[in-house]
């Protein structure tokens, strides 16, 4: 009898390595800024040809040859159509950089390189830099994920599955060794890193270490930081406690800061990747930290935050205090463009003036403008993805919100300039989609045509 052989493929290794080479990567950043659709400006001469410092991480790195933070960013020379410039290889056609066979081989070089990052990661000794290693082997699966499956007849049909189910164990070890850490330790940040790891993949796990971890255990240790808060927020609801569920609201609207702890995790990948990684593939593996960072957290936070603060809910005079607080604690302390915007939404839902939330919501707007023109597009040459990397580092670092005001006090223009550029691009995107949607109207109203 003949036998058959699955090839089990790596589909999230595979999704996330074609986003990475088609240039998405560079949005992950500024991912959930739902009130504004903004298409990347075309790099300015004024923005390409400012300096950027090194950061301490990016230094790191740059001794172990992974990445050399550009000085300064040169206006890019126009390329022929359909050719695009990537770095380490040079120019080449777009038919070419989309092969798939290219694809599998960027694929494989990442895969590798990740392997040897968390190995690094793992002799550090600092314990959220092992945290960091357990999490992304338990979130990409690197044991059994590969294996070649043989089967034949009737239970051909279950192998898959099978190796689904040892692909799903691999995954568990360093889940649950990343539990334990976390549980020895009273470190917010490697703490909310378990934490996140197993609400999302631990949580239906009944004989899980995660089990033991808890949101009010994240608050206790970062008491004053809105979004553990958030989580006991979020949890209370599911158990549909209302005194709890109004204790966290109130512990958020109290919160100094609204951080998902997780700023660093950058900067660890950048200086521990092998010596010699070429540029590329560090971006691949920061971008895909740097976006663990959200998780959904700085959404949920949003989401609930907006959920708990309507009209009708702020009617009550302790909720309208409690809402107050925490848009003015959202917008004082948020790390993120979309901590701003939630704060607009919540001031108009609670009745502020439309006098003062304008001038927030201008400025949120200048805030994303700023980053999208500082990460460049979706360009692959060495200066535009170390540019992003040395980007990627100092917004974990100092939060999205404070990068974005030093790119902005570094361009010697005024926020107003920023304001026109962000209600410019807005215009464009809406003009865009205003168009597309008439396409298929057009089609539908227009006569049909007779055959000669």
């Amino acid at each position: 009898m003949n036998k058959i052989y699955v090839r089990e493929a790596d589909d999230a290794a595979r999704s996330r390595a074609a986003a990475f080479a088609g240039g998405g990567v560079v949005l992950a950043l500024l991912a959930g800024l739902a009130w504004v659709a903004i298409r990347e400006p075309e790099p300015t001469a004024d923005a390409s040809a400012r300096a950027k410092p090194a950061t301490p991480a990016a230094t790191q790195a740059m001794k172990g040859g992974a990445v050399v933070a550009a000085s300064s960013v040169p206006v890019p020379l126009p390329l022929p159509p359909g050719q695009v410039e990537v770095c380490g290889t040079g120019i080449l056609s777009e038919a070419a950089w989309n092969r798939p066979a290219r694809r599998d081989l960027f694929q494989a070089s990442v895969r590798a390189v990740r392997l040897r990052t968390i190995a690094a990661l793992k002799m550090n000794p600092d314990p959220l830099a092992r945290g960091l290693a357990l999490a992304m082997e338990s979130r990409a699966g690197e044991g059994a994920v590969d294996e070649t499956v043989k089967c034949s007849g009737p239970n051909c049909l279950g192998a898959p599955a099978a190796a689904a189910q040892r692909r799903a164990t691999a995954h568990n070890a360093p889940r649950e060794a990343l539990a334990r850490l976390a549980l020895t330790s009273q470190s917010p940040e490697l703490y909310g890193l378990a934490w996140r790891v197993c609400s999302t993949d631990g949580a239906q796990d009944g004989a899980s270490v995660c089990r033991m971890l808890s949101a009010e255990q994240w608050a206790r240790l970062d008491p004053d930081n809105a979004v553990p808060w958030a989580s006991v927020l979020d949890r209370a609801r599911l158990r549909e406690d209302g005194a709890a569920e109004s204790d966290a609201l109130y512990r958020m609207s109290l919160s100094r800061t609204v951080d998902g702890r997780a700023g660093r995790l950058p900067g660890l990948v950048m200086a521990n990747v092998p010596a010699g990684t070429p540029p590329l593939e560090t971006e691949a593996l920061v971008a895909e930290v740097a976006a663990q960072e959200g998780e959904g957290w700085t959404q949920k936070v949003s989401a609930l935050g907006t959920e708990a603060c309507t009209a009708a809910a702020a009617r009550d005079p302790e909720r309208l205090q409690r809402c107050g607080a925490l848009a003015e604690t959202l917008w004082n302390h948020g790390r993120k463009p979309l901590d701003l915007t939630t704060a607009v939404r919540i001031g108009k839902a609670i009745g502020w003036p439309a006098e003062r939330l304008q001038p927030m919501q201008d400025e949120a707007g200048a805030l994303f403008q700023a980053l999208s023109q500082a990460l460049g597009g979706p360009s692959r040459s060495c200066d535009a993805v170390r540019r992003r990397i040395s980007q990627y580092d100092e917004s974990g670092r100092l939060g999205e919100v404070a990068s974005a005001r030093r790119i902005i006090a570094a361009s010697g223009k005024p926020m107003a300039h920023w304001v026109a550029l962000a209600k410019s691009s807005r215009r464009e995107v809406t003009r865009g989609e205003l168009a597309a949607s008439a396409v298929p109207l057009l089609a539908q109203a227009s006569p049909p045509v007779a055959a000669p």
